[in-house]
C-alpha cells in the first residue's frame, strides 16, 4: 500500500472514530435526558469498526488495542458528561433570565427561546 493510501486510511479511521465517539456521546446524553435518541446508530459496532481500522493501520498489538479502546470509552463518557453540563448551564441561564423579566416579557422570552430551540 502506498504512503498516500496509508495516510488516507489513517485519516479515515480517525474521522470514523470521531464520528462514532460523537454519536455515542450524544446517545449517552439522550439516555441521561430520558428521551429517545434522535437517530439510531449501532454505536458499539461503528466504534468497533473504527478501532479495527485503526488497529490495522497502526498494527496495534492486543495490549495497545485494549488500551486504545479504554481511552476511547473514557473520552466518550467524558464527552457525554460535558454535554450534560452544557445543558445544565443553559437551563440555569434561562431560569436566571426569567427571574429578571416581567410577566409579559417572560412570555415573549419563551416564544423567542422556543423559536431559537427549533433551529
Amino acid at each position: 500500500m502506498s504512503t498516500h493510501g496509508r495516510a488516507f486510511g489513517f485519516i479515515a479511521a480517525i474521522f470514523v472514530i470521531g464520528v462514532a465517539s460523537g454519536a455515542v456521546g450524544m446517545h449517552v446524553y439522550e439516555l441521561k435526558r430520558q428521551t429517545p435518541p434522535v437517530i439510531t446508530i449501532d454505536y458499539q459496532e461503528d466504534s468497533q469498526l473504527a478501532l479495527d481500522e485503526m488497529a490495522k493501520q497502526l498494527r496495534l498489538n492486543d495490549s495497545q488495542r485494549e488500551r486504545v479502546q479504554s481511552i476511547l470509552d473514557e473520552c466518550i463518557m467524558e464527552e457525554a458528561d460535558l454535554l450534560m453540563r452544557v445543558k445544565q448551564i443553559q437551563q440555569s441561564g434561562r431560569v436566571r433570565i426569567l427571574e429578571v423579566l416581567e410577566p409579559e416579557q417572560r412570555a415573549e422570552f419563551e416564544t423567542l427561546f422556543s423559536r431559537a430551540s427549533e433551529k
